[in-house]
């Protein structure tokens, strides 16, 4: 990520991601809100902190909800994305359900 693209990052209120991307980010809750698209239609608005930072991520979707709906406040998740306009689909998982790398070492 170039100096330029790291500060746009930086700078914008709500997460972000694009096609292919995904985020570590510490999960802080959610709330309900009014959607800005359609003022009938209520979304979710997770919070996260990223960077040091809490930045919000809105999202209509029910199978997001429901993944979310498994997740523990204060837990550490990968948010992704994969696909563009009315075809992106966003998935979260728990860092610590990634299975840990083999090693060498003893324990």
């Amino acid at each position: 990520m170039g100096k330029l693209e790291k500060w746009a990052k930086e700078q914008q209120k709500y997460i972000k991601l694009q096609d292919g991307e995904t985020l570590e980010l510490k999960y802080l809750g959610y709330k309900f809100v009014q959607s800005s698209f359609d003022s009938e239609k209520e979304i979710i608005r997770y919070m996260f902190v990223i960077d040091g930072f809490e930045k919000p991520f809105d999202s209509g979707s029910t199978i997001l909800a429901q993944d979310f709906d498994q997740i523990a406040i204060n837990s550490m998740v990968t948010l992704s994305r994969k696909g563009k306009g009315n075809k992106t689909k966003y998935t979260v998982e728990l860092l610590t359900d990634r299975p840990k790398p083999q090693t060498n070492q003893p324990f």
